[in-house]
């Protein structure tokens, strides 16, 4: 098996061992620490949502160079400038202190984000938690995990509100396949993974499902926010005519909780009409 060599066309800005956040603006200055073990504490900020290339070089044991490329989903924040401040204490003792102005957040991998994909290159506000990237090279740069990504002109516009307990939830929006690798790894078709085929609603409007009494009464179902896609499980007597339309999607919500869930909401679907 070979080992991994990556060239980067990015400069890396952050070696530290801990670090706390600056989020500056004219309006407020807000100190985050990281890592940060409470998922609670949530950053909210507008940027925008980028998709990166890296230039990966694997070398075998015969070596033998084979080149690729991998692509990494960032936030560069735009509005408010985000200063690191690191330090490094020996015996209690600070050693050294150091500040850096942070480029951009990796975004966690998560088969739910592709929700996000039609946001990519746009500007966005996201709010999530702060987490350590797990990343090997990417290391000591903040990983958020997210929460919800919207685009920044819809945030304060009115949302219609669908909750888990409604018998029926009409949604309207444009249906469309995508697969996925199954078992057993979840990673790769290519390498051996079976093939697993969702079918997803891109909604005509994002919504907000559930709310926090909900969660209270089925730890299942956790409410969200600004859902743009969610997985369609069809009717038995559906079918494939209505793919790739514009449809209207009558069901009911509930949350994903496998990994076989490739959005956040899935609707398990009563029937679905053609709008074309």
């Amino acid at each position: 098996m070979g080992v991994k060599f990556r060239v980067f066309w990015l400069t890396l800005f952050l070696q530290a061992v801990q670090w706390s956040f600056l989020l500056s603006s004219s309006m407020k200055t807000e100190s985050i620490e990281y890592p940060c073990d409470n998922p609670e504490i949530k950053i909210s900020l507008v940027g925008t949502y980028e998709k990166i290339d890296i230039s990966c070089v694997s070398r075998l044991p015969n070596g033998v160079e084979e080149r690729h490329i991998e692509s990494t989903i960032i936030f560069k924040p735009i509005d408010q400038p985000i200063v690191g401040t690191s330090s490094l204490s020996v015996g209690g003792q600070v050693k050294s202190q150091n500040q850096k102005t942070i480029p951009f957040f990796l975004i966690g991998e998560c088969p739910c984000y592709d929700e996000f994909a039609s946001l990519i290159g746009k500007r966005v506000f996201i709010e999530g938690s702060l987490e350590q990237s797990n990343d090997l090279f990417f290391f000591h740069t903040p990983q958020i995990h997210l929460d919800y990504v919207v685009e920044a002109e819809l945030k304060n516009k009115p949302c219609k509100t669908c909750s888990y307990k409604q018998k029926e939830v009409v949604l309207e929006g444009s249906l469309y396949k995508k697969t996925y690798p199954g078992p057993p790894e979840y990673a790769s078709i290519e390498n051996g993974d079976s093939p697993e085929t969702s079918w997803i609603l891109a909604l005509k409007n994002p919504i907000h499902v559930g709310e926090k009494s909900e969660y209270d009464d089925d730890h299942l179902n956790s409410p969200e926010k600004y859902v743009i896609e969610v997985v369609v499980v069809p009717p038995d007597d559906c079918s494939d005519s209505v793919m790739n339309k514009k449809v209207r999607v009558t069901g009911s919500l509930f949350h994903a909780h496998t990994g076989h869930h490739a959005r956040r909401i899935l609707c398990d679907a009563k029937r679905i009409d053609s709008l074309d």
